[in-house]
């Protein structure tokens, strides 16, 4: 009868500790799930972070080449409308050049003005003198 009680006490023991022991493994289990979980919803979240931030720079390097583009069209146009107003100021001087021969002083004068005064006429005198 010793013997037995022994034998339920063991047994009561060994299952004391097989119980204790199934409720750590569950708990080590459930804690190891929540670990894996969290790290799931980790890398899931930095992916989506990296594809955003992938998309952002993509978006800035075209927003980039699109501002290269018009700073170049810009000066592009600048430098055409630059020629264009040089040439215009060539041809301006070239007919002020030719408008400019030693008769010019007459030439540009009205009419009333040359018959004018005497000190108009002098005017016209000196002019014609120094062209």
């Amino acid at each position: 009868m010793a013997d037995n009680k022994i034998s339920d006490s063991a047994w009561t023991l060994l299952t004391s500790f097989h119980e204790a022991n199934e409720a750590v493994v569950k708990h080590m289990v459930a804690a190891q799930e929540r670990n894996r979980k969290i790290a799931e919803n980790f890398f899931t979240e930095g992916m989506q972070i990296l594809k955003a931030n992938q998309k952002a720079v993509e978006d800035m390097v075209t927003a980039q080449e699109r501002s290269v583009q018009h700073t170049q069209r810009f000066f592009t146009e600048g430098m055409e409308v630059l020629k264009a107003n040089q040439a215009a100021a060539q041809s301006l001087q070239a007919a002020q050049e030719r408008n400019e021969s030693p008769g010019c002083c007459t030439d540009h004068y009205p009419r009333e003005f040359q018959a004018g005064s005497a000190d108009d006429r002098s005017d016209v005198a000196n002019c014609q003198a120094a062209g």
